[in-house]
């Protein structure tokens, strides 16, 4: 294993298999391929982190679904006193 430390993006082609890139904030960060590998890879997780944070503004800002309502409980109604279906009916031919 030889470390190599080069800014010759050709050089870094031709002769890495596997790349350290050191990050900022102390983080390293472990490519196996070539430094256009290594890229490629970098603006692809830059893209998709982008995407997922569109995606949650846009969540965000859309209003909340209205909640679904609930059937009434027929346990909440007042018990229905027994029609006289008689006398109703009676009312209704004379009246």
């Amino acid at each position: 294993m030889v470390c190599v430390v080069s800014h010759d993006r050709y050089f870094l082609n031709r002769v890495c298999t596997d790349i350290l890139a050191f990050e900022g904030d102390g983080r390293i960060h472990h490519s196996a391929g070539d430094y256009d590998y290594y890229l490629e890879k970098k603006q692809r997780t830059a893209a998709a982190a982008t995407i997922v944070s569109i995606n949650k503004s846009a969540a965000l800002s859309r209003p909340a679904a209205p909640k679904p309502q609930r059937r009434p409980n027929r346990a909440n109604f007042p018990s229905k006193k027994p029609v006289n279906w008689k006398a109703w009916s009676h009312k209704s031919r004379d009246g």
